[in-house]
């Protein structure tokens, strides 16, 4: 039985057992499935898109700028939108992916661990705050806190303007080898699901409708709104920080 029972609000049906691409998730394509395990350094067709030039249209319902959706290959990703980088014998440092960063925007105060504390993949590791909420921030990996990252809690905009660099959060000696987690994803998985994931998004800013290309604009549709709590509203924002990242 094909995806979604058939033709559902003019979306193509896609046969069992396929991924579409993710310039089809993005929905700058109408149709085109994904023949390469989404290795998309390697595709022609990604580095086609890549070159050429996107309707106006296409480029203001972007809401992720490309940059956000970068994964360095010298580290591994955690479906909360942390990263993982080896840089001792069992010994990582943690932060959170250029994505998260996007997605937060700014923060203006941030609550790390204590060294000492012990903490688990995927529950919460630490805080950070914006003008009125607080969001909590998972843990990629297990293990017990060596030390955290002092500068951010007196510039905590570092966070979110330099999350691979001196942005990172803390420093622990990890429970198990990083080798063989498979709650861990590479920089080309992990570019594959933050795809799905800017799907579900698309679907948010269009209210549920695959035939709308939402657009994060102004009301008087002028300059793109970068902010997503501007464009979802500070209810919308926090669920949708809880879920992706806490």
């Amino acid at each position: 039985m094909p995806r979604n029972g058939g033709e559902a609000r003019g979306a193509p049906v896609l046969p069992n057992g396929v991924e579409p691409c993710i310039w089809m998730t993005a929905r700058l394509v109408a149709y085109k499935l994904c023949d390469r395990a989404f290795d998309c350094d390697h595709c022609p067709f990604d580095a086609a898109l890549r070159g050429g030039c996107h309707p106006p249209d296409a480029q203001r319902s972007a809401a992720v700028p490309p940059s956000a959706c970068e994964y360095r290959s010298d580290r591994w990703y955690h479906a909360r939108h942390g990263w993982v980088m080896l840089i001792a014998n069992r010994v990582v440092r943690c932060g959170i992916d250029a994505f998260a960063a996007h997605l937060l925007g700014h923060v203006h105060s941030i609550v790390l661990p204590v060294p000492g504390t012990h903490v688990t993949q995927g529950a919460v590791a630490c805080w950070c705050s914006d003008e009125s909420n607080l969001y909590s921030l998972a843990a990629p990996v297990s293990g017990t806190v060596l030390r955290n990252n002092a500068q951010i809690r007196d510039e905590p905009d570092r966070l979110c303007s330099s999350p691979f660099g001196d942005g990172w959060l803390f420093e622990l000696q990890t429970d198990d080898p990083l080798e063989g987690q498979k709650s861990l994803l590479s920089a080309e998985a992990m570019r594959a699901f933050v795809a799905r994931q800017l799907g579900k998004l698309e679907l948010t800013l269009s209210g549920g409708r695959r035939d709308v290309a939402p657009g994060p604009t102004l009301q008087d549709g002028g300059e793109p709104v970068g902010d997503l709590r501007k464009v979802l509203g500070p209810n919308r924002f926090r669920r949708l920080v809880r879920d992706w990242l806490g």
